[in-house]
């Protein structure tokens, strides 16, 4: 993983990772950033201050995308290999959470405000609806072939 300086994009470190890193998210308030490993069955948790892995938290099978959730309270992790949701409870650093969603659970993305997170489902050809203060599914759309992306609109 290499940090860049976004004023002049230059290179300030490089940070090793294994396991085929792929999704990422940024807490700035609590100074971390979580990364999927894909071959792994992991995400890495990197302490922004010391550009070190500080943490690794076991995950399904493929995790692909990571979004955060209650102000950073929970990382939300897609498991493409096994069609799940892996919840992280970011204070403990543990999966306290499995939430099946559809086959080829890919990309993952939190509206804060209404409280829900949407979860592609490529394999499955759907949108799986979570109620983050339940963690359960509480609605499927159906998406067309393969949805890997999605974005949110008001």
């Amino acid at each position: 993983l290499k940090v860049v300086d976004a004023t002049n994009y230059t290179v300030l470190a490089t940070i090793p990772l294994g396991g085929s890193p792929h999704g990422l998210a940024v807490d700035a308030d609590h100074g971390v950033v979580y990364v999927t490993q894909v071959d792994g069955d992991s995400v890495s948790i990197i302490d922004l201050a010391s550009e070190t892995v500080v943490d690794t938290v076991p995950v399904g099978a493929e995790p692909e995308w990571v979004s955060l959730v209650s102000n950073g309270a929970k990382a939300y992790v897609t498991n493409a290999g096994d069609g799940t949701v892996s919840v992280i409870d970011t204070a403990t650093r543990a999966v306290v959470n499995t939430i099946p969603v559809g086959s080829g659970a890919f990309y993952i993305l939190a509206d804060e405000g209404a409280g829900l997170a949407y979860v592609t489902n490529a394999g499955a050809d759907t949108v799986s609806v979570i109620d983050t203060g339940t963690d359960a599914v509480v609605d499927t759309i159906d998406a067309g072939d393969e949805p890997v992306g999605l974005a949110l609109s008001r």
